[in-house]
Formats: structure tokens, C-alpha cells, sequence
């Protein structure tokens, strides 16, 4: 409202020059005001960064707060003055305040739109009259519902404040102290046992994981939101139900504690936004100490699951600013803006306004330089994180139900989040072009509409990136032939050998014994074969005993041939890596056992995969680089060789699924246990491209390996072999609005089968 004089004098002007302008301004002071809701509670609100003071206005019927300025709120204790004339003498005899009929009727218009006026007819009906037009209409309803819902399950306050006393200490100084120790504590024990910690996680990635973590969650988020009502009690805040809501029919817990408004202390609200997120980090923090000294067994395994799911949800979900979490809340009090969001989103179509059109208005909200930047920023922020958010809840809407239900599911998500709110913003220029042609600057948004149609539509993407694995082009797996004994190992990790040379030898007792076994047997038969013509009986079998000897002659030689392949040799020159680890005399290896790789390190090739989208655009003999993901190694130049027929399958595929830890997404089928990629991809075979690379030999400079200089350990090492990382390839120029589309027509054609 202002507060005086100019737009006052105006007007008074207007009414002594035009006698019906006058009559109509008497009407509108005459103007009858309707009552105001009885119940209504009036209370000092808490301070506001943007806001010299305020009030807020209870609603006990429907427990809802509304924030309102000191004017406003000294005209609701004018209001039984009856008319808009009646109101606006009140405040200026009353208060000293000077104020526009509008202001008064706009004022009104907020409390019928609110109801917080009383209905024009008597009793029940005219509040059901009331409600009903405030109700949406049936479908819209259905819409609303699906995606957002709320279902009360319980009235805590009695037992909350039945329990209290027991949990007197939460939210304390102390109390809180008592838990940051012990989740300190337990951190630092669990890091001392990361890898064993890491590995007990991936184990449980499977659907009887799944299972287990669901369970935990439920059993957490209860107590997460039991903390936020026992933090509310002990500040004064009624709770009046808990439940569960559902966000896109995602369900969630919730706890009712709109009543924290009414709190003056900022300490006190930051304590109560944070109670479910200080229970997690506390049942996080001893799960974590217990994990760390519990044995193996049932115990361990219940601890591991409350500590990884306390700690996964408190920092994906509920620490997270940009939705209407735990940490929106937080912010906004530690801000001191309350309603962040709305205010925040003001600001920045305030901003956009300026940048677009060139308009000079005035901000809405009057704050300081600083927080007006960072409410900007925020806003900016959220709108990229829910733009995100809602398109990836549309995806998993899309492929949680029938295809049909899915596409109408997932269009009424992203319409309702994303579609609608863009086109009510639009719809508000819309209405304001004629102010935006008079006093902005048109033009501003024309050569901004051409930089974005330039950058949407300019062929500059004239290289692609695709997930590659660097290999040597001959490559020895050396595993034992048999189950043996490791007798003697010839070589060390990353020691250079040539063909032929010993790299292990082996040992096997089973061999031993047979050879022994044949050996006396063929003895044995010789003998025989000696005494032939002393005996009749020998001379009838002189043919079996032949047999026989020739039989175990072979079967010596056979044995003689294994003992050979226990001798492990080279079979390339090359450098040996991927050594077992605890590789020693006496140990008993198996044949599925790599014991070592021989790799040839002078002739190297990378391996690429290409998804169909992209395929096209490239042409052999295009040339590129390979960057290796440890940023120490070398990036090495490639040309493309070969492009390959889509498969799903392969030893490539392998080093890049997601199944060993690669980018490319695979599954593992159950039945042979093969791994295979979700769609079809084109494996591109590229070799060096450098000027001293012939026949897929390794540049130069990979090639030298100079240990132990001082300049050697400052430059870029050679990539080990086998190792993964991405290779940019030249290919033919495309737009961006090309990428887009061709990958939207692939999505179209994947998905369009019913």
C-alpha cells in the first residue's frame, strides 16, 4: 500500500474537474466490505531479509498461515469500519496511514480468494457453497492427485507428548554434541576399512539388496520424521498428523508441522527443519561405529544397511535445496525469506524481463544487492534441477506402467511441471507486448532469438565422443594348463621379455604319479617282452605285450608334452602385466587362474564403441585422439580403420560395460552369464596415427621408457593396456538441433512398437 499524498492529490484533482469520475469514487468509498472469519488469529511473524515487518494471520480451521504487511494488517483491525471509505478513515485517524480504495479492495479480493471471509449466506452451506467453487473439477482432480497426494495417518501430539520426556535430550547442546562424536567417530572408523565397506555394498546391488534397503528405509524415514516432531515439541509446535504423501505415486513421509510459522526464534525453526535429517546422521554415526567393531553375521549386516541408507537419503534427498525438502526449509530460515521459492522465482522472471525485453522496472521485492543476486542464482538453479528432476521422474513413469498408461502418465507430469508453468509465463508477456513494445527494447530479444537459432542450427559439431578402450594388438593370457603347483616364478611386473623365454614353471603331483605309474608298467612289459622265448604263455601275448608298450610309450610321451606345458613361456616379445598378486612357490593354481598377461606394448590399437545415432557421421581414415580416464597418462593420436557391423556382444564390449565398471550400459544374462549391452553398438577398430607409428606401432614417445630420469617422471606416462577412456574422432559436421532430433527419432522408432 503507499503510504501517501501524490496518487491522493491526483485523484482529488480529478474529482473537482469531472463530476463523474467523483460519483464514481464516492461508490466505490460507499463500497459494503464483507465480514471477516471470526476465528481468525492474528500473531507477530519472525523477521524477514526482505520484509521491515510483518504479521501473520492464522487460519485454525485449515491450520494455514498468511503472512501479511504491517498496512494490511491495520486495515483487518479497521475492517468492521463496513465500507472501503470506512476502512481508509480508520487508518488515516487510527494509525496516521494513508491508502488507496484499490489497495482495500484488492485486500479483499486476497481474503475471499483465501477464504478467509465469511460466506454471504448463513451457516454450513454457504461454507460447502464456498469450498465446492474452490474444488477443481473432477478430472483436473484425478490429474492433481496422481501427481501430488497427501494421507494422514495418525494425530501424534498425544503420544508425542506422552514419549517426550524419554527424548528430552534430542536437539539439546549436548545432545547434539553425544551424536556428532559418535558419527565422527564411526566415519573415521568405517574409512579405515573403506575397501571392505565398498565391497559390502556392491555385493548387495541385487534385487534381495533392494529388498533389504527398502525395508531399512521405511524403518529410517520414520524415525526421520519422528524427529521433526519431537524437535517441534520441545519448541511449543503442535503437530497434528503425520502420513504419507506421494509425489508422482512416490511415497513419502511426512510430518505436519506448519505450525513452526508461529516461531519467532530462527534457531529454533533451523532445529526443527533439520530434526529428521539429525536422527539419520545419528543412526548413520553409531550404525557406522557398530559396522566397524561387530563381527561377521546378522548384526554387522543390519548396521551396514541402516548406515548406507540413513547417509544415501539424508544427502540425495532431503539436504537438497531446490525441492521442498528438509533443506529448502533450512535455507530459507537461515536466509530469513520465508516462502523462498515463490519470492526467488520473482525476482528472476524480474530479471529475465530486463535481460529479454530491456524493461527498467522496478524489482519486486526490495532486498539487499547481495541476497538479491543469490535469490536470483537459486532460482536459475532450481529451475535446471527440476527441469532435470521432472524429465527423468517422466522417463521411470514412462517404462513403470503399460505403454499406453505410461506416455499419457508421463505427458501429464512433464505438462503439469514443466509445460504449463513456462506457458503461464509466456501467457503474462503475451498480455504485457504492448508495454513490452512501448518502453522496452524488442530488439534485444530479436538478436538473442538469432544467437540461440545460430547455435541451434550452425553445422559446428564437427567431432564425436565415444566411450574406447586402449589394446595391444597381440596379447598373451598366460593361465596354467592344469591344476598345479607354482614351482618357480621367472619374472616380475612390468619386466620386458622376449619369445620364448621362461616365465613360470609348474609342478603337478598328479603328473608325477602317473608318469611313475607308466614308467613301472612299461618296465614291467619290457621284461616280459625280454622273456619270450622262455616262455610259452609270454609267446601266446606277444601281441597284446607289443600293444600295450606302444600304448604306454605314447602315453609317456603325452606326459612328457604336459610336463612341457608346465614350463610357461612367452610366446611374443612384449612387457609382462596384469600380475596375480600373491603369486609365490608352493601355490596351487587352476586353469581358470590368469596368472599373467605378455603384452606387446610396440604395437597398440584402440577399441570404440558407437551407438547408431552417431555411426553415421563417420567415415574411416578419420582422424582423433585417445584420452585415457587417469589424467596422467598420454593422450595418444588414432586414425579410424574400421567400422564394424552392430553387435551386441564381444570382447570389447566386455572391457566397456557397465558390468565391469565401464560407461557403456550391459546386463549380465543369467542363464550363460554372458554380458551384452541393452542396444546394439558399432565397435570401431582405430590404430596411432603418429607420424612414427607404422603398422599400429605406438608413438615414439610411448615407446620410451626412461626410469629413473628427472625429466622422464615430469612428463606424461604411456596409459597402461587395457585401460579405458574416451576417443574424440572427427566426423562430418551436424547442428545441435540435428543431434537432438536424430536422437529423438531414435527414442520415436525404439519405443513406437506396442
Amino acid at each position: 500500500m503507499p503510504d501517501a499524498g501524490a496518487a491522493g492529490m491526483e485523484h482529488g484533482d480529478a474529482t473537482v474537474c469531472d463530476p463523474a469520475m467523483a460519483d464514481e469514487a464516492a461508490d466505490v468509498l460507499a463500497m459494503p466490505l464483507p465480514q471477516l472469519r471470526e476465528e481468525l488469529r492474528v500473531r507477530e511473524a519472525a523477521a524477514d531479509a526482505g520484509w521491515a515487518g510483518g504479521y501473520l494471520v492464522h487460519d485454525p480451521v485449515r491450520n494455514r498461515y498468511f503472512r501479511m504487511p504491517v498496512t494490511a494488517v491495520r486495515a483487518l483491525g479497521c475492517w468492521k469500519a463496513g465500507t472501503v471509505g470506512g476502512v481508509l478513515e480508520c487508518l488515516r485517524r487510527r494509525h496516521g496511514m494513508e491508502a488507496e480504495p484499490e489497495d482495500i479492495l484488492e485486500l479483499a479480493a486476497f481474503l475471499e480468494h483465501n477464504m478467509l471471509l465469511t460466506p454471504q449466506s448463513r451457516g454450513w452451506e454457504g461454507l460447502w457453497r464456498q469450498d465446492g467453487r474452490a474444488r477443481k473439477g473432477m478430472l483436473r482432480r484425478l490429474l492433481h492427485g496422481y501427481l501430488f497426494f497427501r494421507i494422514p495417518l495418525v494425530r501424534p501430539q498425544r503420544f508425542l507428548d506422552a514419549t517426550f520426556p524419554h527424548v528430552r535430550w534430542l536437539g539439546s547442546r549436548a545432545g547434539l554434541a553425544v551424536l556428532a562424536v559418535i558419527f565422527l567417530l564411526g566415519v573415521w572408523l568405517t574409512l579405515k576399512q573403506w575397501d571392505t565397506f565398498l565391497g559390502t555394498f556392491m555385493g548387495f546391488v541385487n534385487a534381495h539388496g533392494l529388498v533389504l534397503f527398502g525395508l531399512t528405509i521405511l524403518i529410517v524415514k520414520v524415525a526421520h520424521e519422528l524427529g521433526h516432531a519431537y524437535i517441534a515439541t520441545r519448541h511449543g509446535v503442535r503437530v497434528p498428523s503425520m502420513g504419507v504423501a506421494f509425489l508422482v505415486m512416490v511415497p513419502m513421509f511426512y510430518t505436519d508441522v506448519t505450525d513452526a510459522w508461529k516461531v519467532k526464534d530462527r534457531r529454533a525453526r533451523v532445529l526443527i527443519g533439520m530434526g529428521g535429517m539429525l536422527v539419520e546422521l545419528a543412526l548413520a554415526g553409531i550404525a557406522l561405529f557398530l559396522w566397524a567393531i561387530l563381527p561377521e553375521g546378522a548384526g554387522r549386516t543390519a548396521a551396514f544397511f541402516v548406515a548406507t541408507t540413513s547417509l544415501l537419503t539424508t544427502l540425495l534427498v532431503n539436504m537438497s535445496p531446490f525441492m521442498r525438502f528438509d533443506g529448502y526449509h533450512i535455507l530459507a530460515d537461515l536466509l530469513r525469506v520465508h516462502n523462498l521459492q515463490p519470492r526467488a522465482f520473482a525476482l528472476a522472471l524480474w530479471q529475465l524481463r530486463r535481460m529479454l525485453f530491456g524493461l527498467e522496472e522496478p524489482p519486486p521485492e526490495e532486498f539487499s544487492p547481495r541476497m538479491q543476486r543469490f535469490l536470483i542464482v537459486y532460482a536459475f538453479a532450481t529451475w535446471v534441477y527440476r527441469l532435470f528432476l521432472f524429465v527423468g521422474i517422466a522417463v521411470l513413469v514412462y517404462h513403470a506402467f503399460p505403454k499406453v498408461a505410461g506416455i499419457f502418465l508421463a505427458a501429464v507430469e512433464l505438462a503439469w511441471f514443466i509445460v504449463l508453468p513456462v506457458w503461464r509465463v509466456l501467457k503474462d508477456w503475451w498480455r504485457d507486448r504492448e508495454e513490452i513494445m512501448e518502453r522496452g527494447k524488442p530488439w534485444r530479444l530479436a538478436g538473442i532469438a538469432l544467437v540461440v537459432l545460430a547455435v541451434l542450427f550452425a553445422p559446428i559439431w564437427r567431432s564425436v565422443s565415444l566411450p574406447a578402450v586402449l589394446l595391444p594388438v597381440v596379447e598373451q593370457e598366460v593361465h596354467a594348463p592344469e591344476p598345479a603347483r607354482l614351482a618357480r616364478m621367472s619374472v616380475r611386473p612390468g619386466q620386458r621379455v622376449r619369445a620364448g623365454q621362461v616365465l613360470a614353471v609348474l609342478e603337478s603331483d598328479a603328473l608325477d604319479y602317473e608318469e611313475k605309474a607308466a614308467s613301472a608298467r612299461l618296465e614291467l612289459v619290457e621284461r616280459r617282452l625280454a622273456r619270450m622265448v622262455a616262455s610259452r604263455e609270454d609267446l601266446r601275448l606277444i601281441a597284446v605285450l607289443r600293444r600295450e608298450r606302444q600304448q604306454l610309450m605314447t602315453k609317456l610321451a603325452g606326459l612328457a608334452e604336459r610336463r612341457q606345458r608346465l614350463v610357461l613361456k612367452a610366446e611374443t616379445d612384449g612387457e609382462v602385466r596384469s600380475m596375480r598378486t600373491g603369486l609365490r612357490p608352493g601355490m596351487w593354481v587352476n586353469p581358470d587362474d590368469l596368472l599373467l598377461r605378455v603384452v606387446a606394448v610396440e604395437r597398440l590399437r584402440v577399441a570404440a564403441l558407437a551407438p547408431e545415432t552417431v555411426v553415421g557421421r563417420l567415415d574411416t581414415g578419420a582422424e582423433g585422439r585417445f584420452v585415457p580416464d587417469d589424467p596422467g597418462a598420454a593422450v595418444l593420436p588414432v586414425r579410424l580403420v574400421e567400422i564394424g557391423a552392430a553387435r551386441r556382444q564381444g570382447r570389447d564390449i566386455l572391457y566397456l560395460s557397465s558390468v565391469h565398471g565401464g560407461p557403456v550400459a550391459a546386463e549380465r544374462d543369467p542363464q550363460d552369464g554372458s554380458v551384452h549391452t541393452r542396444v546394439g553398438m558399432f565397435p570401431l577398430r582405430l590404430e596411432p596415427a603418429d607420424s612414427t607409428a607404422k603398422d599400429g606401432a605406438a608413438p615414439e614417445a610411448w615407446q620410451r621408457r626412461e626410469h629413473g630420469r628427472e625429466d622422464a617422471q615430469r612428463e606424461a606416462s604411456p596409459c597402461t593396456v587395457a585401460c579405458r577412456g574416451r576417443v574424440v574422432v572427427q566426423a562430418r559436421a551436424e547442428s545441435l538441433a540435428g543431434r537432438l532430433a536424430r536422437r529423438v527419432v531414435a527414442v520415436f522408432l525404439r519405443e513406437s512398437g506396442f
